[in-house]
């Protein structure tokens, strides 16, 4: 097992850069067992729903409970698909943040002169990207 003595400054960077992608998965990972538990609990809702109407009719009250129980969990659904649309999302940012530093470490002076100017046009829409997500 390595630990930080043995392990040089660039590999350090490397493995923390990976640490971040993989915190950034996990964070997908989760939010979309999020999307799916919220999923199943709306079928629930929708079918304690449609048998509460099809056997005491649409305005009584246990078929207006299930109704409220039925937008509460569409609700929670919709929530939960955005919170994992922002996780992917961040997730991307994440990717493209360790790739575009990975190249900067790799980056020569004969390759920052023909590449740099693209570079830092990608790392600087990268920034605005990231700074959009945040808000």
């Amino acid at each position: 097992r390595l630990n930080a003595s043995s392990v040089s400054a660039p590999d350090r960077d490397t493995g923390l850069r990976d640490l971040r992608v993989v915190g950034k998965r996990t964070a997908l990972v989760d939010a979309t067992h999020r999307v799916l538990s919220a999923q199943r609990s709306r079928a629930a809702a929708r079918e304690k729903f449609t048998e509460m109407v099809r056997s005491h009719g649409p305005l009584v009250e246990e078929s207006v409970r299930a109704r409220t129980e039925l937008l509460r969990c569409e609700q929670a659904r919709l929530e939960a698909q955005l919170l994992e649309r922002l996780a992917q999302i961040d997730y991307l940012i994440e990717k493209c943040a360790v790739y575009f530093e990975a190249e900067l470490h790799n980056f020569t002076s004969a390759g920052w002169d023909l590449s740099g100017p693209n570079f830092r046009q990608l790392v600087a829409k990268l920034s605005l990207l990231d700074e959009a997500s945040r808000h």
